[in-house]
């Protein structure tokens, strides 16, 4: 089929065969191409799922990081300070 798109050639080695035929008797009747393309999509849902973990993480220590932080640490007018100290 013409395409203008790149086209990526793999080889079966070994243990994609293994992966391809456990895969067939997941989903029966689709092309090992086909297959292929599922692999991809669901690692790409697989590292979606787990950058959203990571984020949530991250905001989670940050709340938790903010929170023992000494009341008062920053004067009240800090962001007015802040702005002075770059000129325009």
């Amino acid at each position: 089929m013409p395409t203008s798109r790149p086209r990526y050639a793999v080889t079966e080695t070994d243990e994609l065969k293994l992966v391809l035929d456990r895969l067939e008797r997941q989903w029966p009747g689709e092309s090992r191409s086909r297959l292929l393309l599922r692999v991809v999509e669901t690692g790409v849902d697989a590292l979606r799922e787990s950058n959203a973990d990571v984020l949530a993480r991250r905001r989670r220590e940050v709340r938790e990081g903010a929170r023992m932080m000494p009341a008062g640490i920053y004067p009240e007018d800090w962001r007015e300070q802040l702005h002075n100290e770059w000129p325009e």
